[in-house]
């Protein structure tokens, strides 16, 4: 991959060796002290988003925080959210973020999220953060993701 020309590709195993990568971070997390293994939230940005749109429902995972991903693919296995019924998930991206400008990644995640249990997809359209991949690096994301934590009760 080419950042400076957002040019790049996928290797089809690439997402099973990320979601291997996520697995090993949560287990050696756990054994931390001031982790609290039954409150964990999920959070990735780009391949990163993808690993955590897609990866299987953990143990103790309450919540899902997916930066710079569109639950769009050429690949079945990339489509889509892979969250449990239960687990919220807060989606951004920007809608012309240059990562995912071809056919295959364009869009959002809106239609795979669940309303009712306090899901939510951001897409941002105007001003910086529409052509924006690194979201939170920016103070209207960070708000946009407090919020979305207060409001699914992890912070008060």
């Amino acid at each position: 991959m080419d950042v400076a020309t957002n040019l790049g590709g996928r290797l089809r195993n690439t997402l099973n060796r990320r979601q291997n990568d996520a697995r090993y971070a949560q287990r050696q997390g756990r054994r931390l002290p001031v982790v609290d293994p039954d409150r964990v939230v999920i959070m990735g940005l780009s391949e990163g988003g993808l690993t955590t749109a897609t990866r299987r429902p953990q143990k103790g995972e309450v919540a899902r925080i997916i930066e710079g991903w569109t639950c769009q693919a050429g690949w079945s296995e990339y489509k889509g959210m892979n969250a449990s019924a239960s687990t919220p998930v807060l989606a951004l991206v920007g809608s012309k973020d240059p990562w995912h400008q071809n056919k295959w990644t364009r869009g959002n995640c809106t239609r795979n999220l669940r309303s009712s249990n306090g899901s939510r997809s951001v897409v941002y359209t105007s001003g910086t953060l529409a052509a924006e991949h690194e979201l939170l690096d920016h103070a209207q994301p960070k708000q946009d993701v407090i919020r979305f934590l207060t409001q699914i009760g992890l912070i008060q």
